[in-house]
């Protein structure tokens, strides 16, 4: 398999994750309401591990991942719970799609990929409580359209570098 098609495969998997996520938080609307804290708790924990595995694949001192995945997870833990006004998925999808560029010729990209696929579920299932008025095509047509930037941005940057 060439690199280009590795790469698409790799944007594309991880980028169902939302659609997996406004699937489930469709089929399992009560669960959703009662389980939307613990999916709050857990979003900023797969943001820390993406950031470790990221940084451990940069070679940088051991310690260092680490100390960033932990300071990552409790800054986004804060940072989803201020900021309500704005779409914070856009600038996660944006980091995730140069994290997959910086990664797509190593065995970190697997991992980073099914990780931001949780991530997908995840975020996915919580945005569509937003949107628990609106059918099923409606709530996907949404939630991936918000965050397209991942998939345009990931496929800007293989074309230019």
């Amino acid at each position: 398999m060439d690199n280009f098609t590795r790469y698409v495969l790799l944007l594309t998997v991880s980028y169902l994750g939302l659609a997996i996520g406004v699937i489930i938080s469709y089929m399992a609307k009560p669960e959703i309401k009662t389980g939307k804290r613990y999916f709050q708790i857990v979003k900023p924990i797969i943001f820390g591990f993406i950031i470790y595995f990221f940084l451990t694949y940069l070679n940088i001192f051991p310690i260092i991942p680490v100390a960033l995945a932990i300071f990552f997870t409790g800054f986004t833990f804060v940072w989803d719970k201020r900021m309500k006004f704005i779409n914070t998925n856009l600038l996660y999808y944006g980091f995730f799609s140069v994290v997959i560029f910086e990664t797509r010729l190593s065995n970190y990209s697997a991992i980073l990929s099914m990780l931001i696929f949780i991530f997908g579920i995840i975020s996915a299932s919580i945005l569509s409580v937003k949107f628990e008025k609106r059918k099923l095509l409606s709530r996907l047509n949404k939630v991936l359209w918000e965050n397209i930037i991942y998939l345009v941005l990931g496929l800007i940057l293989y074309i230019v570098f």
